[in-house]
């Protein structure tokens, strides 16, 4: 298994705010709880309700995720107050489904001139300075939102006001699934302590000590494409996280950042292009692919190529000469050229990462019958003929604005592509052929305004052929002068 790294620039860091603010992910968890009961008073206790307030003013506090960044509360919500002699449970005021306010009653000294009030399922003591509450290390996976269980939120009240203004304690990472994964464990790269029994000091200035755990565990059915957090306490982690990612099948990946100082209510998202990396092999440099191809018995060979002096020699026989290795590249961006021919034959490429790639020969993936391509590097600028020619799994492609040359029969013989976008005005070899080299049954090919007014007779010809349907900004050719 071998760890890639990546500059905690790329993974984008955000803040908890109120539902309603755009460009900010804004998500806090329910806590499990008893329905609304009464609370019988005690000597010097009378019934009190505390409305919840987020912590800017300006918006009602949430516990739950609906859509991703507006937030709810939901039945079931709880909180513990601490009137300044002792705590007891206050039950929110909801009793089925969610809503967008929420407020909650129970009992407490009506004389109180301070209460502070913790969000948390576990909560061991509380004083007007702290409170002593559990991050668990084993998180439960749920999609869109937070583990119940995971989540903490402190706030203060004057006795006069009775509202609390909740701050989130701990911070999220937030990861889309790369694959189907059944865990994902974060650890500190310098063995910062992140779960376990926390004290939080602070009910407005927070911070968060004391943590024991070393390691955090999400479990769960964690499908690909969607959105998974994962609570941690606080820590500025000199030496960056990793995240050991486990796919369903047992494979795993680790995916590591650089330094950074995680804040209470911070959320560091890290996507899923960059997660899926975590699972491929890094060829180490002067390595044989060919050899490593040999020796794999895995479904699919995951090859980051670090570097190469001769693309046709060094990788495009290696999957030739290994026909039963399914695989999937990534090249350097020193790359910048895919010669003729070189990959032509190999069925058993699966998808390619070009970065670096401006130029792509004649035949380059001739007869690739494996591969699945959606685009293609926006700095290409030449596909050559035959370029993808009998490319039969091809769905659906798009041709960047910089390509200034797309040559003849480039996506011939892909009988399953049934969508291309052209973005620029590429230029047509003989546009008095109209050989339809473009032209798969039942393709809609989408172009710009720029190929039509440079190649509008030979688009109306194409647009003539009864299994092909050429538009210009979703207007059929056929349709414009």
């Amino acid at each position: 298994m071998r760890k890639h790294y990546f500059s905690i620039a790329m993974i984008a860091t955000m803040a908890l705010a109120s539902c309603g603010t755009e460009n900010e992910d804004v998500q806090v968890l329910p806590v499990d709880g008893d329905k609304t009961v009464e609370t019988p008073a005690t000597d010097n206790k009378e019934q009190i309700t505390f409305k919840a307030v987020y912590s800017d003013g300006e918006g009602i506090s949430k516990t739950a995720v609906e859509n991703r960044n507006c937030l709810v509360f939901t039945e079931g919500d709880n909180i513990t107050v601490f009137d300044g002699k002792e705590s007891s449970v206050f039950y929110g005021d909801i009793t089925s489904g969610t809503s967008a306010t929420c407020n909650f009653t129970g009992t407490a000294d009506p004389d109180a001139e301070n209460y502070y009030a913790v969000y948390s399922l576990k909560v061991e003591k509380m004083t007007a300075s702290s409170a002593s509450v559990e991050i668990p290390s084993a998180q439960d996976a749920e999609a869109g939102t937070f583990d119940k269980k995971a989540h903490v939120m402190v706030a203060s009240a004057s006795g006069a006001k009775k509202e609390f203004k909740f701050k989130t304690a701990n911070a999220f990472i937030r990861i889309t699934a790369p694959r189907n994964l059944k865990s994902v464990v974060m650890t500190g790269n310098n063995g910062e302590a992140i779960a376990g029994n926390v004290t939080v000091s602070g009910y407005s200035d927070i911070t968060v000590s004391d943590a024991s755990a070393t390691s955090i565990t999400l479990s769960g059915t964690m499908e690909k494409g969607k959105e998974y957090y994962i609570s941690y306490a606080p820590a500025k982690f000199t030496k960056g996280i990793t995240l050991t990612l486990i796919e369903e099948t047992g494979k795993q990946g680790a995916y590591t950042t650089k330094d950074f100082e995680a804040k209470p209510n911070q959320v560091n998202n890290i996507k899923a292009e960059k997660l899926d990396k975590a699972f491929y092999y890094t060829l180490p440099k002067g390595a044989s692919l060919s050899d490593y191809l040999a020796s794999f018995t895995g479904e699919v060979a995951e090859v980051i190529v670090t570097e190469c002096e001769n693309l046709y020699n060094e990788v495009g026989d290696a999957l030739f000469y290994n026909p039963d290795k399914k695989v999937k590249l990534v090249l350097p961006g020193s790359i910048t050229q895919i010669d003729e021919e070189t990959f032509m034959g190999t069925s058993n490429l699966l998808s390619i990462e070009m970065p670096g790639v401006t130029n792509i020969g004649n035949r380059a993936f001739y007869r690739c019958t494996s591969l699945v391509l959606t685009s293609l590097p926006d700095i290409v600028d030449h596909i050559g003929n035959q370029a993808f020619q009998d490319c039969i799994n091809l769905e659906q492609i798009t041709i960047p604005s910089n390509v200034e040359f797309l040559g003849d029969d480039a996506f011939f013989g892909c009988p399953s592509l049934k969508s291309i976008t052209i973005l620029g005005n590429p230029s047509i070899n003989d546009p008095d052929k109209n050989d339809y080299n473009f032209c798969p049954n039942g393709t809609v090919i989408n172009i710009s305004q720029a190929s039509y007014d440079s190649y509008k007779n030979y688009w109306k010809d194409c647009n003539g052929n009864t299994y092909i349907t050429v538009k210009v900004n979703g207007v059929p050719v056929d349709e414009l002068p």
